[in-house]
């Protein structure tokens, strides 16, 4: 995404190409004119040269890219406060509940497990879900509602268990 930002704003500049020049002391568009011996590609006078050579444009140009870099590092900062959440979607569930349930854990110690995913909910849904980035606006609800379902699974599949440990 920064790319494309940086991206835009050198074609900003660029789309000056566009904007050719007149002929002296008419409202006429030069025509383009092409070098001797050449007969590929046509010189055309356009703003461009003088517009990009400003050193006015060339500040906002550095100005811009600056702002957009540091609006992505303040959004990287944001985005990494939800990775401690990964475990919850990157652990096999199976795997992690065969490994508790073959220590024959207590009741109490499933209790701990579940009031930790009620825990985990509770700090996921006290998460501001919608921050303001310099020029961008960070949404994370759709990253609410998938980690309130994994807690969910989690907290159902650790209820299960100590169901069907309790039958046998």
């Amino acid at each position: 995404i920064q790319k494309l930002f940086n991206k835009m704003i050198k074609n900003t500049v660029e789309s000056t190409r566009s904007f050719n020049r007149w002929m002296r002391g008419t409202c006429l568009e030069c025509a383009p004119q092409y070098a001797l011996g050449e007969e590929d590609e046509p010189i055309v006078f356009s703003f461009y040269t003088d517009i990009s050579a400003d050193p006015n444009v060339i500040k906002m140009m550095l100005t811009l890219n600056n702002a957009v870099q540091k609006a992505f590092a303040s959004m990287g900062k944001f985005l990494d406060k939800w990775k401690h959440y990964n475990k919850l979607w990157r652990q096999d569930k199976h795997a992690v509940l065969d490994k508790f349930t073959k220590g024959n854990p207590t009741y109490v110690e499933y209790e701990d497990k579940l009031s930790w995913y009620r825990k985990v909910r509770m700090q996921v849904n006290n998460e501001r879900p919608v921050s303001d980035i310099d020029f961008i606006q960070v949404s994370c609800h759709p990253l609410v509602a998938d980690l309130n379902k994994e807690v969910e699974t989690w907290m159902g599949m650790i209820g299960k268990t100590m169901f069907d440990g309790a039958r046998l």
